[in-house]
């Protein structure tokens, strides 16, 4: 077949084009060395430039046909007569001879607008090249496990905040009768004191009644019965005692706490049982004459 010598315009390197690929793209090449697209009609030359004197053994004069390295999408010389009928758009294939002296021979396709040129060797696959793939139900269930994950560690800083919560506001907490057990139970794990329940405007002061001591000269008997109203047991509360005059007047007044005023047998740190009455008896100096008014309330 016969064969004709094109020179780049761009850089002056000399290659061969058969008739039968010269005219798959209306005489279009493109250069193997540079790249540039030109037609071989217009580029046809004559003369050869002179090769590089090589310093090597004497080799026969027999010119050596170079055969190239043909890989997935190139296309020999001896491939030719397979090559389709010229068709617009069809890529085009070039012998592209590399250097003046024509050492190396590389095939070039022109690529197609869009489309890159060169494919880096890291891009080539090959048909035997092993891949993994992750599959739908693992991904899913990688997923799940962080989800699941992810919720479990959630709760655990609810549960601290919630504790926290609780310490800080325990004092308040154990005052309300419908947390008061379930705390109880939460000190009982934690081995923490509770503190006693107290809602001294839930004591009741009944049949109060003062008069002359029957054993002390100068003295006063205090009578009166405590009742707790609480829906729980609560500790001995406060009495304020006061004595007033007609006008209102305060003359005298005093703070009895539970030591003062509970009788030996009961326990000053014990606590008022729920609709139980406690019967006091109490000793005080007489104020004078003129406290002709008294009371007896608990102080909040």
């Amino acid at each position: 077949m016969s064969r004709v010598a094109a020179g780049c315009p761009s850089c002056q390197s000399v290659f061969f084009v058969s008739a039968a690929q010269g005219k798959v793209a209306n005489n279009l090449v493109r250069c193997g060395r540079c790249g540039h697209l030109f037609s071989v009609v217009e580029h046809l030359t004559q003369s050869l430039p002179e090769p590089e004197e090589v310093l090597r053994p004497a080799e026969p004069e027999t010119p050596i046909e170079l055969q190239p390295v043909l890989g997935a999408g190139w296309v020999g010389e001896g491939d030719e007569a397979d090559l389709p009928a010229a068709q617009p758009g069809m890529p085009v294939e070039a012998i592209v001879l590399a250097d003046a002296g024509g050492s190396e021979l590389e095939y070039g396709a022109v690529a197609s607008p869009g489309e890159s040129f060169f494919v880096p060797p890291n891009l080539r696959l090959d048909l035997g090249d092993d891949f993994e793939l992750t599959s739908p139900a693992a991904v899913a269930g990688g997923l799940a496990r962080r989800v699941a994950l992810a919720v479990v560690i959630v709760s655990f800083a609810l549960i601290g905040l919630a504790g926290q919560f609780v310490v800080f506001q325990l004092p308040a907490l154990s005052q309300t009768p419908e947390y008061r057990p379930w705390l109880q139970g939460f000190c009982r794990l934690l081995s923490c004191q509770l503190a006693a329940y107290a809602a001294p405007s839930l004591v009741r002061v009944e049949h109060l009644q003062v008069r002359d001591h029957p054993d002390l000269q100068g003295s006063l008997l205090v009578e009166l019965v405590l009742t707790n109203t609480a829906p729980l047991e609560q500790a001995f509360p406060v009495l304020i005692l006061s004595f007033d005059e007609l006008s209102g007047r305060r003359i005298a007044a005093r703070r009895l706490v539970a030591a003062e005023y509970l009788p030996k047998s009961i326990d000053p740190n014990g606590r008022i049982p729920v609709n139980k009455a406690v019967r006091i008896r109490l000793g005080i100096l007489d104020p004078g004459a003129r406290a002709l008014s008294y009371a007896v309330v608990v102080a909040q």
